[in-house]
């Protein structure tokens, strides 16, 4: 029983999955007709420079390779954490990285002022582990052990393009439904078109 409602959970997980991302894309295409920014390709392409530029930037420890491609806030926080590897001389090692999947499965489009924001869930695979980098002992992780993994990767929209926020743990499939795809600018054209008609 417990593998069948494993399953079950799984089923639902993949369901909600598709089901965002189809209405994400559905909108992000109606949006690029307004604003090339919002271009679904163009989208996917900056996400998946992001992680390339994440990740060797936690891995050399040197934030200012992923700088244009985050908020401040994300910067200064992942700076902290890979400066405290270096006084510590450890090393977070990502062998064998792998990028399998980017599907945005939320998008917020706001009308007047800032707030434009993307949710995407990012499917990967890594040998992930600590190391220290004079003894190359292991004490976190395993070097031999190649795993996959998903997180939500939160992008608001700056000057500089899309930018990544925040990362947060794969969302649960009660989480992926609770998604609705929304935008002031659409609805508020639908609205006007809807009252235009009447008249």
């Amino acid at each position: 029983m417990v593998a069948i409602g494993y399953v079950a959970i799984k089923i639902r997980w993949q369901i909600a999955l598709r089901w965002n991302s189809w209405r994400s894309e559905r909108l992000l295409r109606k949006l690029a007709r307004l604003d090339p920014v919002w271009d679904p390709e163009a989208i996917k392409a900056r996400a998946t420079e992001t992680f390339a530029r994440v990740q060797i930037a936690w891995r050399e420890r040197d934030q200012s390779i992923c700088r244009d491609f985050v908020t401040e806030r994300l910067y200064e926080e992942h700076k902290r954490q890979t400066d405290r590897m270096l006084a510590e001389r450890t090393i977070n090692e990502l062998d064998r990285l792998e990028l399998r999947s980017i599907r945005v499965v939320g998008v917020l489009d706001v009308a007047r002022g800032k707030g434009d924001t993307l949710w995407v869930c990012v499917k990967g695979a890594a040998t992930d582990y600590v190391r220290d980098v004079s003894t190359g002992i292991v004490f976190e992780g395993d070097p031999k052990k190649h795993e996959s993994f998903w997180e939500l990767w939160v992008f608001t929209r700056s000057d500089k393009g899309w930018v990544l926020d925040e990362i947060l743990p794969k969302p649960t499939g009660s989480e992926l439904w609770a998604f609705q795809p929304y935008s002031e600018v659409i609805n508020e054209q639908e609205v006007a078109e809807r009252m235009s008609f009447r008249t």
